[in-house]
């Protein structure tokens, strides 16, 4: 295990980047690609090396390390100090991190066509940036990494997206800020307080749990809304969902998989380690109101998806309607309910990044992501519409693939739920079928208006090089059935292997469970 690093898994990424934008790397797009795409398939392997000497059973973080400073720790004198570490929660994450960006960087092949140098360095920033956020042990690194990571995403929406990409990354950013704001808020309270309780300067997450002997409820809940608005922003949970969907709707495919796929975790997590973690009193009091807001999420999104003429607008509205149903797992205060929404949060993010690579699969070839113009494009694409049909179904909720059992774990956990009235409980769940069956109905009708029915003329393959019809540029290449078979076996094993993954962080949110019940 002594191989085994922590601080070269996170900072890897960072150090590949800042060699590719060096002078002494050639200038050279092939050799950027191919240098990038090797470095992220052999980081994929290594993580799952931290998953093979993993410890389920283990109560605490394991690999931890403290990065320091000429042996000095990071600022001593007021406790805070870079310690990284990973439990079984975050090293789900960790590895599901590493698993999206190696196929975004993939994809960059096919659908990344100018500024190949700076496009790759930025992903593999962000991949720095998202995985200290998920093994960051004090709340203060994980500010420095959560801030971090907004740098990378402006540009890369900034520089590869849509006509009003410019707009939307700065929507993206200033929106982030401010739910930042909010974070430093609560953290400064937070680490100042509990300073004052016990004496002692310490930035550490497991030292600064709060308890009601100890701390005002009123003034628990005032933090505990701080962090959630600032995690709100990025899940997204509505109203506060704007920024993130405009930014979806405005990058190229292989952002728009890094968006939905890895940024809208860190909000989940953020609320599972910060606000459920260290206010285990007030998300009690509080788990009603989640619910209700996870029941909104998922009716007014999905919803919105029926009204909408663009493809890549239904599928940015169904990834954060599927959010809702993390709110609501987790909003039920029972162990089932909080294992499915970690599970669902990992199998939304395999399915969304699915959906966009489909998306940007459609767009290179016809120039248009509007439902109106497309039909019948299983014809002429019949590779990408049975990759579609598996990760459709997956959307959907079909047995045996991943939605299907995160759904169903979730549902029973709501089910088992003991809060009180038991009338709310039952309207909570008819809500969480309702919301699924409409997300299934929208992302069945999505492929339906899609990849069914009779190809259109303008899209038909035609030989006639003198006929002014727009025909299908080309067949789908081996980058992208790489990528779209990689998501599509990702959500075949999880369905049927469901287990795979909640055993190893069963022993992380039961310990959680049970605190929060003493």
């Amino acid at each position: 295990m002594n191989f085994l690093s922590i601080l070269f898994l996170i900072f890897s990424p960072a150090i590949v980047a800042l060699l590719l934008l060096s002078p002494i790397f050639p200038n050279n797009n092939i050799k950027i690609r191919r240098f990038s795409k090797g470095f992220s398939i052999t980081h994929f392997i290594y993580s799952l090396l931290f998953l093979l000497y993993f410890n389920p059973t283990n109560l605490g973080w394991s690999y931890q390390k403290e990065l320091t400073f000429f042996g000095s720790s990071w600022i001593n004198t007021l406790g805070i100090r870079a310690n990284f570490g990973l439990d079984g929660i975050s090293l789900v994450f960790v590895i599901l991190t590493s698993f999206i960006t190696m196929l975004a960087i993939i994809a960059g092949k096919r659908m990344i066509r100018t500024k190949t140098r700076i496009y790759y360095p930025l992903v593999l920033i962000l991949q720095t940036a998202v995985l200290g956020v998920f093994s960051a042990k004090d709340i203060f690194l994980f500010l420095f990494f959560w801030l971090l990571e907004l740098i990378p995403t402006y540009l890369l929406i900034n520089q590869w997206g849509e006509k009003t990409s410019k707009s939307a990354a700065t929507k993206y950013v200033i929106c982030s800020f401010l739910g930042s704001m909010f974070l430093i808020l609560g953290m400064l309270i937070l680490y100042f307080y509990s300073f004052t309780i016990s004496g002692v300067l310490t930035a550490d997450i497991e030292n600064l749990s709060m308890s009601e002997n100890v701390f005002a409820m009123w003034f628990q809940a005032f933090i505990f809304f701080c962090f959630l608005i600032g995690f709100a922003i990025k899940l997204p949970i509505v109203p506060l969902h704007t920024a993130q969907f405009t930014a979806q709707n405005n990058s190229i495919a292989p952002v728009s998989m890094l968006l939905s796929g890895l940024l809208m975790n860190m909000g989940g997590y953020g609320i599972i380690r910060f606000n459920l973690g260290l206010f285990p009193e007030v998300f009690d009091k509080f788990a009603p109101i989640l619910m209700i807001l996870g029941g909104i999420n998922m009716l007014y999104c999905t919803t919105l998806a029926f009204i909408q003429t663009d493809i890549k607008k239904v599928v940015s509205l169904y990834g954060i309607a599927q959010c809702g149903l993390i709110l609501l797992g987790l909003g039920a205060m029972t162990e089932v309910g909080f294992e499915g929404s970690i599970f669902h949060m990992i199998s939304r993010s395999i399915i969304s990044a699915g959906l966009f690579m489909l998306v940007g699969s459609i767009y290179l070839r016809t120039k248009t992501t509007q439902i109106f113009t497309l039909s019948g494009l299983g014809e002429v694409m019949p590779i990408c519409k049975n990759f579609g049909i598996i990760i459709t179904l997956a959307a959907m909720g079909l047995p045996f693939l991943s939605g299907f059992a995160a759904n169903f774990i979730i549902l029973n956990g709501i089910i088992l739920s003991d809060i009180e009235p038991q009338g709310f409980i039952v309207t909570i769940g008819a809500i969480s079928a309702l919301g699924i069956f409409l997300s299934a109905a929208c992302i069945f009708r999505l492929f339906n208006d899609t990849f069914l029915g009779s190809v259109t003329s303008k899209f038909k393959k035609l030989n006639n090089k003198e006929n002014n019809i727009v025909i299908l540029r080309k067949p789908i290449t081996k980058t992208e059935i790489i990528v779209l078979a990689s998501l599509a076996l990702a959500v075949m094993f999880l369905g049927i292997f469901p287990n795979s993954i909640l055993d190893i962080f069963k022993v992380t949110t039961d310990v959680i469970i049970d605190f929060m019940k003493v």
